[in-house]
């Protein structure tokens, strides 16, 4: 009995530290970058199971010694990993400090345009939170598929998502696109630019959006909402993974250029930018709201991005919808006069094309002498600018033109910007009711315009708010300063907000006597012993806006080695397990049940 007792003991603990010793040779290839196939590891297992069997010297208590130390030291740790991770989700979360936010998110009504659950995350996830803490409405569309939304967890009533369902063309998603803004008439309008890359979804709703503003703007003039729309893939999903920096990062320039790519018409000095919430940004990614909404996306696997997706700014471009062209009527001498007033700077009929769009071209006939355009208004209107778009291909440009109003005043305009951007034309004060642009001189086929708009006005912003920033532009939360406890910020201005940033403009107030601020050369300049930390409020001198973050001072492990202890662990939980032949055997099993 004693025998067959041994026997079976040894069976059991050569069997177990067979298992715990292929289990970590799979873990640790897996995690060096590489992958053990199923038979690989079976075969370290049952090399190992054999070897203790046969190994003479290798007694019952060895193999139960060795089996159960190892077994007593991963079980140690994966309970110290999870007690740190559950304690740095917690303590890694942004102080959320700031009130000053009011003029910028506060009375509006907000419609956000998504293909996808998850996708308006990427599009606006930080901004929701922040139009709901004002106690604005906030609506969202989905002009494809259904599946629990990734921003279940903001606090959108089920009732303002709208889901315009699978396999709608894109003449269908315009219509239920204008059906919903006739009835929201929202203030506030994010959606999705033309991608570079042929996200056909994104390029699809992007467009579609473009053509249900443009047929609501003609039918009503006097809404004029605020347009702003973002590359959701570029600057969301495919960004750099700079989540694990000492302080969060602003959106980067994809390309380093000041054109983006894609249409040449985006450039990033217009870009328009926008605070998050601080109370979804995180040290920890685990301890980010946005993370923990992304996690509900399993279709598309978003949290895999959280590290992309997760920033401390949100990066738009503004479509103005107050062109007076948009009601007017358009006519040339040749060619398709109708684009150049139907709101869209560019249009493709083949959205997954990897080329930059060419449709969407007024380009006068080959044969064309006079290549003329006459805009009549239905009754006289004032006009102080004329906005022209070109032709966004760098090969066909328009370099000189003239433009003639009804009242006979000539002006004579040279080169359009060549890559498609807005080119203003002056106009001073005119009431008219009618005016021609011919072209004079041009270079290449295509030469030609996307669109045309007139304003009664420069467009404004309507986003007055301060935003506090480091050295690197970088938005600024809950900030650790250099541990030399010294570093100077930059004020971000929006709208109304002044932008000289002086003592006469400016006040500043901090929580803690023991740290000190002070303007100096447009900078404000911060000074916060180690172990200190104090909240810093930047106030204009009316006190109509202000900005309040963290400022800290903290010692190494907070500062950096935290940090990195969660990065690696979150590596192993969510990047090397799932490679690891154990993970896709339980999975394989869990599937086959």
């Amino acid at each position: 009995m004693a025998k067959a007792k041994r026997i079976f003991g040894k069976l059991f603990f050569s069997l177990l530290l067979a298992a715990e010793l292929a289990a970590l040779a799979d873990l640790i290839t897996a995690f060096a970058g590489g992958s053990l196939s199923l038979p690989a590891f079976v075969g370290i297992f049952a090399g190992c199971f054999v070897l203790f069997l046969l190994f003479r010297h290798f007694r019952l208590s060895s193999v139960r010694f060795f089996a159960l130390s190892i077994f007593v030291v991963c079980l140690l740790l994966v309970l110290a990993a999870a007690g740190f991770l559950a304690g740095y989700s917690r303590t890694g979360k942004y102080a959320e400090t700031d009130d000053g936010k009011s003029a910028l998110y506060a009375g509006r009504r907000v419609l956000v345009v998504a293909p996808h659950e998850g996708d308006e995350l990427a599009i606006a996830g930080g901004v929701m939170e922040e139009y709901l803490k004002y106690g604005s409405e906030v609506y969202v569309l989905f002009t494809a598929d259904r599946a629990p939304a990734a921003s279940d967890g903001i606090g959108i009533p089920e009732d303002h998502r709208i889901f315009l369902g699978d396999g709608k063309s894109r003449t269908d998603i315009a219509d239920g696109l204008g059906s919903t803004l006739r009835e929201l008439q929202p203030d506030v309008i994010f959606g999705p630019e033309y991608e570079p890359e042929p996200h056909s979804d994104l390029r699809t709703a992007a467009l579609a959006l473009d053509e249900a503003l443009c047929d609501l703007l003609q039918e009503e003039a006097s809404y004029r909402p605020l347009v702003l729309k973002t590359y959701a893939c570029s600057m969301a999903y495919e960004a750099a993974p700079d989540f694990y920096s000492m302080n969060m990062l602003s959106t980067k320039n994809p390309t380093g250029s000041d054109l983006l790519p894609g249409n040449n018409i985006l450039s990033w000095s217009g870009r328009v930018r926008l605070p998050v919430s601080a109370g979804t940004l995180s040290r920890s990614l685990l301890g980010s709201a946005v993370y923990r909404q992304l996690r509900q996306d399993t279709a598309q696997d978003a949290a895999a991005l959280a590290e992309r997706v997760i920033s401390g700014d949100r990066v738009y471009w503004q479509r103005d919808t107050g062109s007076q062209l948009l009601r007017a009527q358009v006519s040339a001498t040749s060619g398709d006069a109708g684009c150049l007033n139907d709101f869209k700077l560019l249009d493709s009929s083949d959205v997954t094309d990897s080329g930059a769009p060419r449709e969407g071209v007024w380009a006068p006939d080959a044969d064309d002498r006079e290549r003329e355009i006459t805009v009549s208004f239905r009754q006289p209107t004032y006009l102080t600018e004329l906005c022209l778009y070109d032709n966004p291909s760098l090969e066909d440009n328009i370099t000189g033109l003239l433009v003639r109003m009804d009242s006979g005043r000539e002006i004579r305009f040279g080169a359009l910007d060549p890559a498609g951007r807005p080119t203003v034309i002056p106009l001073g004060t005119v009431i008219t009711q009618g005016f021609s642009i011919r072209l004079l001189h041009t270079r290449g086929s295509q030469a030609g315009l996307t669109e045309i708009e007139a304003y009664r006005s420069p467009a404004r912003f309507d986003l007055d708010y301060i935003k506090l920033m480091d050295e690197d532009a970088n938005f600024v939360y809950d900030y650790y300063i250099r541990s030399t406890g010294r570093e100077s910020f930059q004020l971000y201005t929006g709208g109304a907000a002044p932008q000289e940033v002086n003592e006469t403009n400016y006040v500043l107030s901090l929580s803690n006597s023991s740290c000190r601020a002070v303007l100096e050369d447009g900078k404000i300049s911060v000074s916060c012993p180690r172990g200190e930390s104090c909240d810093l409020t930047v106030s204009t001198a009316d006190g109509t806006l202000s900005d309040t973050v963290r400022i800290s001072n903290p010692g190494r492990f907070q500062r950096s080695t935290a940090q990195s202890l969660e990065k690696l662990l979150c590596r192993i939980w969510e990047d090397t397990l799932p490679r690891t032949a154990c993970y896709q055997l339980l999975c394989s099993l869990a599937d086959s049940k």
